[in-house]
């Protein structure tokens, strides 16, 4: 009966462990699915960029070949360039609501509700810690780990359960 009660008692802490490892894996989602619409975002904004400045080079390439000083063929490169970057830009906007619409179901909430903000870089870099200490924090906090171990144990408990059972 106490290896019983034993394993009962490492099922419960299994099951709390499961639910926290649940829990820890859907935030990695959220947070994954939140940084693909913010790399969705700048991507658009380079295209943005790209694209305005080509548009500008089009303009110039316009003019100079209306006054004589370039051939044709340099206008059209210049209008394929852009058309090139608007299907990219496009395809990109195509990409980022996309993954807004991604976050807001996982959220649950409205995608005009989403408001994105990008972490701030600093100039100061933290000095890491040894690996050594990193690895012992992980250990111990390690969820997955956690789980293990009490599933060991209840493993162990049903060992000593049979045991006594079987008079071993």
């Amino acid at each position: 009966r106490q290896a019983q009660q034993a394993q009962l008692q490492q099922a419960a802490g299994a099951a709390e462990w499961r639910a926290d490892l649940a829990q820890q894996q859907f935030m990695l989602l959220t947070v994954q699915r939140y940084f693909q619409v913010l790399l969705a975002e700048r991507q658009q904004q380079v295209l943005k960029n790209q694209l305005a400045a080509v548009e500008r080079s089009l303009i110039e390439a316009r003019d100079r070949f209306v006054i004589g000083d370039l051939p044709v063929t340099d206008t059209h490169e210049a209008a394929a360039r852009a058309s090139g970057l608007q299907a990219q830009w496009l395809a990109a906007d195509s990409e980022l609501q996309m993954a807004r619409q991604v976050l807001a179901e996982s959220t649950r909430l409205p995608t005009e509700a989403l408001k994105t903000q990008a972490p701030q870089v600093t100039d100061q870099l933290m000095a890491a810690p040894p690996l050594e200490q990193v690895l012992a924090q992980v250990r111990v906090a390690n969820t997955g780990l956690r789980l293990k171990k009490a599933q060991w144990d209840v493993a162990l408990q049903e060992v000593k359960k049979h045991q006594a059972s079987g008079g071993i």
